[in-house]
């Protein structure tokens, strides 16, 4: 099911694929904003270090 869910346009998937797709696609949004405000605050870390 992975694979079909990752490689089916969304409007072709079942009522219970799209749940797992939505479901994933949240999960992977939380943490893409988890390590980009990582990111920034090593960068402003660091930047601080150099001033």
């Amino acid at each position: 099911m992975d694979e079909r869910v990752s490689r089916i346009p969304y409007h072709a998937l079942s009522p219970t694929e799209r749940e797992t797709y939505n479901g994933r696609r949240t999960v992977m949004v939380h943490l893409a904003k988890r390590i980009r405000d990582a990111v920034v605050a090593r960068q402003v870390v660091r930047s601080g270090r150099e001033s």
